[in-house]
């Protein structure tokens, strides 16, 4: 995949014959292809700053740990109950914060509570101004 098709279809962005999105990451980006990889990709710059994500153990704070924590049991809850991601986004904690953050962004697939609550734990009001 060139560069320019990552742009207009974006990771995992599927359509069929008929120009009709055809998978879940599809239905998720539709009509929001460039702003999703962007607002995707600034999701994980800010989680290296909420989850000390890349940093060595010895780097992160207390605060950073805590966090992360709480994504870790929140990703492998939202995997184990069955919730609807995208394969990027069952993949690891920091590709699945970076696409429920776009769910919230986008209003466009509902959250359940816990995951509502937890991104509420994450707030920090200046992180959620998109």
């Amino acid at each position: 995949m060139n560069w320019i098709s990552l742009l207009s279809e974006g990771p995992g962005v599927v359509r069929d014959e008929n120009g009709i999105y055809t998978n879940f990451s599809s239905l998720l980006y539709a009509g929001h292809e460039v702003e999703s990889i962007m607002i995707h990709e600034i999701w994980h710059l800010k989680s290296k700053k909420l989850f000390g994500d890349g940093l060595s153990e010895n780097l992160k704070t207390p605060e950073m740990r805590k966090r992360h924590e709480i994504l870790c049991n929140l990703f492998k809850r939202a995997v184990s109950s069955g919730f609807e991601l995208s394969e990027h986004g069952e993949s690891n904690e920091f590709e699945f914060f970076s696409e429920i953050k776009l769910m919230e962004k986008f209003e466009n697939h509902s959250l359940p509570e816990y995951i509502t609550d937890a991104l509420k734990e994450f707030g920090n009001g200046h992180l959620n101004q998109f």
